[in-house]
């Protein structure tokens, strides 16, 4: 939440989202790094194919919808954009169940239902009286 409302406010300031976004992975990753304890996995990510596998999820999975999220930002409202956003969770929920065979029973499905009709009325027009 605290990064789409500090996101929007750098972003009306003149600051370029790859540039937020770039700020917030260094100071997440400093604040990360002392409970980490990535000394301990060193030996592993010098290693190409754990190297390669690392970054190109850190890039794809983190880093890359950081920066489109943050550029959404610059045309949706905050409260919209945190909502919207909440669909990622309910589409992996959703996936899980078709490749995986997971229950979307009792609140599960319920919640996932409720996701997507929020995400739906948001993108309703408004209607003007």
């Amino acid at each position: 939440a605290l990064y789409s409302i500090f996101g929007r406010f750098a972003l009306e300031k003149g600051y370029h989202s790859v540039t937020i976004s770039e700020y917030t992975f260094v100071f997440a990753m400093l604040g990360a790094l002392p409970l980490s304890r990535i000394w301990d996995a060193a030996p592993l990510l010098l290693q190409p194919e754990m190297l390669i596998g690392a970054l190109g999820i850190g890039v794809l999975c983190c880093v890359f919808p950081f920066i489109l999220y943050t550029q959404g930002l610059s045309g949706v409202e905050t409260s919209k954009a945190a909502i919207m956003a909440t669909i990622e969770p309910a589409v992996a929920a959703f996936l899980s169940f078709l490749l995986y065979q997971e229950s979307l029973l009792g609140f599960k499905g319920i919640g996932i239902l409720l996701i997507f009709a929020s995400v739906a009325i948001l993108n309703q027009p408004s209607r003007k009286k």
